[in-house]
This record gives C-alpha cells, structure tokens and sequence, in this order.
C-alpha cells in the first residue's frame, strides 16, 4: 500500500512538472508571437507614415504643378486679352472713311483709313490750294514720317474726308490742323473734282481718290504759321510758274502734281488769274 501510494505520488508530481512545462513553453510561444506581431505592426506603421509622407509630397508637387499651369494660362489669357484691346482700340480711335465705288458714288460703306488703303478702296479727300496776290502758291513739306510722298514739296494742305463729313468743312478744318489758319469755309473756292491713283510703297499704300480742290486767295505771313508736326516739316511761297517749271522737270523733291494731268484746271486758272 506505501509502495502504491508513493507511485501514485511521484506520478502527480511528474505531471504537475510537465504541465509547468507546457505551461512555460506556451508563454514563450506566446510572447514570441507577441513580439513578432509587434514588430509587424511597427513595420506596417512605419510603411504608412512612409506612404502618407509620398503621397503628401506627389499631392504638393501636383499642387504646384497646377498652379503653375493656371499661372500660364492666366498669363496667356492675359497676354491675348491685351492683344484684343490692343487691336479694339485702334479700330475704335482710327479714321473711317466711306467708300466710293470708280465713278464716285457712295457705296453704303465705311472702312479704317488703314483699310482703304491697303485693299485699295475708292474714298473723298479735300486738297487746298494758297495763293497770294503776287500770284505764289504756298507749299507744303511733308514730314519724314509719311505713308505717302514723306520729306517732299506738296499741296497747301489736304486731308481724308471722314465718314458723314462734308468737303467743305473737312477742308477748313485740315486748314486749321495743319497751318493753324482761321477762316470761315465760304472763303474757300471749290475749283474742280477729279480721281486720281497712285501705287506706292511697293503695292502697301495705294490711293484712289475723288479730290475736291479747293482755293485759298489770301496774303500771310508764313513765319506766323502755326504747323502741324506730325503731318507739316515746313512751309515755303514760290511762284506759280517756278513751281509748275519743277512739276515738268520731274523734280524728286516734289510731289508729281503734274500741270499737264489731272491739276490741269488748277494752272490754267493761275495762269488766266496772272497773266499780266
């Protein structure tokens, strides 16, 4: 019986040292997975803070790129909008002009100045004439920054006739702008209408043209003129019959206002008014 119960002791012992056992060998298995798990979780972690951190950076490059782009775009936009008025302005501060058809009808029509000239258009200009008693007819010098004829001898004064404008008026008004002279438009002496074209520049400036010549009878003083910079370099009186000898020998410093062509009327009547 001793023998029976010592066996059975022993074997109790034995089994509470092998639970111990099992018991230790969970407790390792668990810590062990415990800190695998931790570690895992500190990689997945430090993953994310590594993917957050990525994903903010292409969000920021993304950011500036798209306000790059829309700078461009802005400033593009910017730059065209300019353009467009730019090119509003000029057409809205540029001269029209109405457009003749060949035999000098009024064609309904209205074009930039710059228009008419370039395509060539039919429109009315004003061209006056100065003539003092000594029979002299007062010329002008273009300036240098002419589209047509610049730095040479030419008519009194001319000018366009605006769109809805009268001859008449546009003649006393180029009068003033041009020499400063004060008259009243009845002073003025409408000789004759004719057409004329010239082709210049190379095809750029082309100028057809119904004039209205008018004549301006009167003595001044060309010292007490008051020019027009942009259009006037100088004035000067010379004798009508000095003058048309120029016209004749092609002068290069005189516009071609040839006596024999289309201001034919315009000598004759110097020429009838001064013949003594």
């Amino acid at each position: 019986m001793a023998d029976l119960l010592a066996d059975i002791e022993r074997k109790s012992r034995e089994a509470s040292l092998a639970m111990e056992a099992k018991k230790e060998e969970a407790l390792e298995a668990t810590s062990s997975n415990a800190s695998l798990i931790t570690e895992e979780l500190k990689e997945k972690k430090q993953e994310a803070i590594l993917t957050q951190k990525d994903n903010r950076k292409e969000g920021i490059a993304n950011i500036e790129e798209k306000k790059i782009e829309a700078v461009t775009t802005i400033q593009d936009k910017s730059a065209d909008l300019l353009e467009t008025v730019d090119f509003t302005q000029n057409v809205a501060t540029e001269e029209y002009l109405d457009v003749l058809d060949e035999n000098g009808k009024f064609t309904g029509i209205s074009h930039p100045r710059s228009q008419v000239h370039r395509e060539g258009l039919w429109h009315r200009v004003v061209h006056v004439w100065i003539v003092n008693s000594k029979g002299q007819v007062l010329l002008q010098q273009r300036t240098l920054n002419k589209e047509s004829w610049p730095g040479m001898w030419d008519i009194s004064s001319a000018g366009h006739i605006s769109a809805g404008e009268g001859s008449l008026v546009t003649a006393a008004r180029e009068l003033h702008e041009e020499l400063g002279i004060e008259l009243i438009p009845q002073e003025l002496k409408l000789l004759f209408s004719t057409k004329m074209e010239s082709i210049l520049n190379g095809g750029k400036y082309i100028n057809r043209e119904w004039v209205d010549v008018y004549i301006l009878e009167r003595d001044l003083d060309e010292k007490t003129l008051i020019l027009q910079e942009s259009e006037v370099n100088a004035v000067a009186w010379m004798d009508h019959r000095v003058y048309m000898a120029k016209l004749r020998s092609n002068d290069p410093t005189f516009v071609p206002n040839h006596p024999d062509g289309n201001y034919a009327p315009f000598f004759a009547y110097l020429q009838q008014r001064f013949s003594s």
